[in-house]
């Protein structure tokens, strides 16, 4: 979308599911957005250096990373976003969510020394 006075961007979608993939591009089709939003089925860790889309100096501004189950490490998170931030991002980028916290209990007992 975009507004008088604002210039269109460019928007990078990337799912490495095919079958979310899929969807996203159904979604982005239906809603009149594929000049404007262009759907990677890939690991963003395949991505680089540079977008594959046009974007200023090739790197994005802003990054909406995934979205956070019970374990907010899961689907090599961590990996993902260094290699984004070293390869994708201009360096004022916004990050979407931008922390997580992380919490945990220790516990002890005679059935978890055999895990």
């Amino acid at each position: 979308m975009t507004s008088e006075g604002c210039t269109k961007q460019q928007i990078l979608a990337v799912e490495a599911e095919p079958a979310l993939a899929a969807v996203a591009r159904a979604l982005v089709d239906a809603n009149g957005l594929a000049e404007n939003v262009t759907v990677k089925q890939a690991l963003s860790t395949e991505l680089g250096p540079g977008l594959p889309v046009d974007a200023r100096d090739g790197v994005a501004g802003l990054c909406v990373h995934e979205v956070f189950g019970s374990d907010p490490l899961s689907e090599r998170l961590l990996p993902a976003l260094k290699h984004a931030k070293r390869d994708l991002l201009a360096e004022n980028c916004k990050l979407v969510p931008q922390r997580a916290t992380l919490f945990c209990a220790l516990c002890q007992g005679p059935g978890l020394q055999k895990v």
